[in-house]
C-alpha cells in the first residue's frame, strides 16, 4: 500500500474506501494482481479492499485463499500475477512470514518463479514491532526483489479496535529507527498517566474516544472512550498526533525474554520455531 490517506464513505450497510493514488495507478497498469487472504481470516478488511479493487478493475480482482504460505505463493504464480495485495493480522502475519523464511532457506523451487513480482502487506488490529517489519522486509526482498515505485511502502499497518475500527495508520520505511502511527481525525485520541491526565512525550496508556460512530446510523449517540490495553508515547507534528512505538501493556499479556518483549497471542508460533 502507499500508505497515504484513505478517502472513506459510510453507509448504513456498508463502507467504500478509494485506494491511495500510487496505488491505484499501480493495480490499474497489472497484469493481474491478486489479493491473499488467510483462511481464517474474516471481517471488514477484506470485503473494503475487494470492493475498492473491483472498481477499478474491469474484470474483479482475484482473491486467493490460503492456509500456508506454499498455498498463497502457487496462487502468485497460477494467476500470473505482478501485484500481490496480503491483508493479515500480525498475528497470523508472524505464521506466515515464518513459513515463507522455512520455504526460502530449503530452497523451494517456487519461489523461484517470484523474483521481479510486487509483494505489499497491509497489517491490521494491533500494533507492530519495528523489529519484526525490519527482518520481514528482508525475507521479502530476497523473494520478491526490492520495491521499484518509491512512493509505495511495503509494509502499512493499521491500528485499530474492533469497537474504534482506525485509530492511525504507520507506512514502513526502511529507514525508520521507530514506529510512528499518524492519528486519524476521525479519532479523538490521547495518552494518559497512571492518575489519568494527559501527558506527551511520555509513555502512557491509550485512550481513544471515536467522533464518528459507525456502528449506528442516527442523529445522536454517545462516544464512550475505550482503555485500548495498550501503551505508547503521544507526539505532535504540524498540529497531527502520532503515536510513537504502541505496544500491549505487560499486564495485559506479555513476556520479557532476555530483553525481547513477546506478546502471548505469538507465544504458541514462537515455541513452534523450536
Amino acid at each position: 500500500s502507499s500508505g497515504v490517506r484513505k478517502e472513506v464513505s459510510h453507509s448504513s450497510d456498508s463502507f467504500v474506501v478509494k485506494l491511495d493514488r500510487p496505488l491505484e495507478d499501480l493495480i490499474k497498469k497489472s497484469r493481474h494482481p491478486v489479493l491473499l487472504q488467510d483462511r481464517d481470516s474474516f471481517g471488514t478488511s477484506r470485503k473494503v479492499i475487494k470492493k475498492s479493487m473491483d472498481a477499478l478493475l474491469p474484470r474483479p480482482i482475484d482473491e486467493i485463499k490460503f492456509t500456508y504460505p506454499e498455498q498463497a505463493m502457487e496462487g502468485i504464480i497460477k494467476n500470473d500475477a505482478d501485484v500481490s495485495y496480503l491483508s493479515i493480522n500480525p498475528t497470523l502475519a508472524r505464521l506466515f512470514m515464518s513459513g515463507l523464511e522455512k520455504m526460502y532457506k530449503e530452497n523451494d523451487p517456487l519461489l523461484q518463479h517470484l523474483k521481479g513480482r510486487r509483494f505489499l502487506v497491509e497489517l491490521t488490529g494491533e500494533p507492530i514491532n519495528l523489529n519484526e517489519l525490519k527482518k520481514w522486509d528482508k525475507l521479502l526482498d530476497k523473494v520478491f526483489g526490492e520495491l521499484k515505485e518509491k512512493d509505495l511502502h511495503r509494509f502499512v499497518s493499521i491500528y485499530g479496535l474492533s469497537e474504534t475500527l482506525m485509530i492511525g495508520v504507520y507506512r514502513y520505511r526502511k529507514s525508520d529507527k521507530e514506529i510512528q502511527y499518524e492519528v486519524k481525525p476521525n479519532s479523538f485520541c490521547i495518552v494518559i498517566d497512571e492518575k489519568g491526565n494527559p501527558i506527551v512525550g511520555e509513555k502512557g496508556k491509550i485512550e481513544v474516544t471515536k467522533l464518528i460512530n459507525n456502528l449506528v446510523s442516527a442523529s445522536g449517540t454517545v462516544l464512550p472512550r475505550y482503555i485500548t490495553g495498550d501503551l505508547a508515547i503521544a507526539k505532535f507534528k504540524d498540529g497531527t498526533l502520532y503515536l510513537i512505538n504502541p505496544e500491549r501493556d505487560p499486564e495485559k499479556g506479555q513476556l520479557s525474554i532476555i530483553g525481547n518483549k513477546l506478546p502471548l497471542d505469538s507465544l504458541p508460533i514462537e515455541l513452534a520455531k523450536l
